[in-house]
């Protein structure tokens, strides 16, 4: 299962828009523990509150999704699915089924002995995705410039002893969006009060993962007129 995400480049063809993700009012991390009843049931609960999981990280026995808070339903989110895979062939016809038939990968995460995989379905439509591989974090930020640029946006991070890996959809308004990866602390408190300051710099928290006792967080925004 350690070698699953080793050798994963794989595309199709798509449309897809980060500016739908208009009206995100709030954020927020909670987890559990990795078992299916347990992880379906706190998305469930936490969907329908208009928390929508845009993140997924496994650390040492439990599961942590990130939720974005979106109560005008501007996503148009209808319906969530979780689902987890045991080996890299069934990982790869997992996720281009579920984008055939109209779903979003919005965070994956690998775990003892398989990959779990957080899918929504709204608006939002899509039909390419990539994952990549990054040995450190120097590397890891080029990764994601390099594919920024051709308009593949990061929508999943896991972390594994040797490697990180970064799962993309094709979306060129991603070009014209700002970025930035941020290393914040593990400690709540802190972690908390590092995040409220992205955000009131309007940078929108997205997917995340942990590392080295670290929390490494995605973010992007979009591009002020005339820059």
């Amino acid at each position: 299962m350690k070698k699953i995400l080793a050798s994963i480049v794989f595309v199709l063809v798509f449309s897809f828009g980060v500016s739908a993700f208009a009206g995100i009012e709030n954020w927020k991390v909670a987890w559990t523990r990795p078992t299916k009843s347990r992880l379906r049931r706190m998305i469930g609960r936490n969907m329908n509150k208009k928390w929508i999981p845009v993140g997924v990280s496994y650390r040492r026995g439990k599961i942590f999704v990130l939720f974005i808070k979106n109560r005008r339903n501007t996503l148009k989110i209808r319906r969530w699915n979780l689902s987890w895979y045991r080996t890299l062939p069934a990982l790869k016809r997992g996720l281009t089924s579920k984008i055939r038939m109209g779903w979003l990968p919005m965070g994956f995460t690998q775990g003892p002995k398989k990959v779990w995989v957080i899918y929504i379905k709204g608006r939002i439509k899509t039909r390419a995705w990539k994952i990549v591989r990054a040995y450190n974090l120097g590397q890891f930020r080029r990764k994601i410039r390099i594919n920024a640029r051709l308009g593949w946006f990061p929508v999943g991070v896991t972390d594994t002893k040797k490697a990180a890996y970064i799962l993309f959809i094709r979306d060129r308004s991603f070009r014209g969006k700002m970025w930035q990866l941020k290393r914040h602390s593990n400690t709540t408190r802190i972690f908390k009060r590092q995040v409220d300051r992205q955000k009131r710099y309007g940078w929108i928290p997205w997917t995340f993962t942990y590392r080295k006792n670290k929390v490494f967080m995605f973010y992007w925004k979009s591009r002020p007129r005339g820059m």
